[in-house]
């Protein structure tokens, strides 16, 4: 994304989202990428079909680069959210008395709801990639290729708002990523 955009562009299907307080042109998993300042960037992108995955099989992947563990204020950092009933989300979260940042990925569907928290410390200045799975018996999350698994069975998932980047929601923020993101992407198999 070239430098002062105020987009967040969709290379494929052209799902872009608006750009609030993220600094773009800075150096990315591939290319350029973008900074959130951990007060208030978000990116959100419109609600669309892509993002409703039912039944199917559905993952979202993302690529971050930080070395702030999430403080006791902040609590943790989203970094991927769909807001609506049937929600699905990619979170960074403090363990061992805040020295570790772990990885999340949450589902809820029309079956319950399922956590998985796993993989190393992630707070390194290093790129990681992130990736959270939803089957039809079983979430995964993939850190850097390490696939940890849990059996599951959430159902169907709905999502018919905006999906949030960087911050727990597109209205009122909150849980506000400090960090570099870049290659985000949302699969429905």
């Amino acid at each position: 994304e070239p430098a002062g955009a105020a987009t967040m562009t969709d290379a494929v299907d052209g799902h872009n989202g608006s750009l609030q307080n993220v600094q773009t042109g800075v150096p990315g998993f591939q290319g350029s990428g973008y900074r959130f300042n951990g007060s208030n960037s978000v990116a959100v992108v419109p609600a669309s079909g892509d993002f409703n995955p039912g039944n199917a099989n559905f993952s979202f992947i993302v690529h971050v680069n930080f070395t702030t563990v999430p403080s006791a204020a902040v609590v943790d950092y989203d970094l991927l959210r769909g807001p609506t009933q049937g929600a699905y989300k990619m979170e960074i979260v403090a363990r061992n008395n805040r020295t570790k940042a772990k990885a999340l990925c949450f589902f809820q569907g029309s079956g319950g709801k399922a956590t998985l928290v796993a993989g190393p410390h992630l707070a390194d200045g290093r790129w990681h990639t992130l990736e959270c799975r939803k089957t039809s018996s079983a979430i995964q999350l993939l850190v850097d290729g390490a696939v940890f698994t849990k059996a599951a069975s959430v159902g169907s998932l709905t999502n018919t708002g905006p999906v949030s980047l960087g911050a727990k929601s597109y209205r009122g923020g909150g849980d506000w990523y400090q960090g570099l993101m870049d290659e985000v992407s949302i699969s429905i198999n």
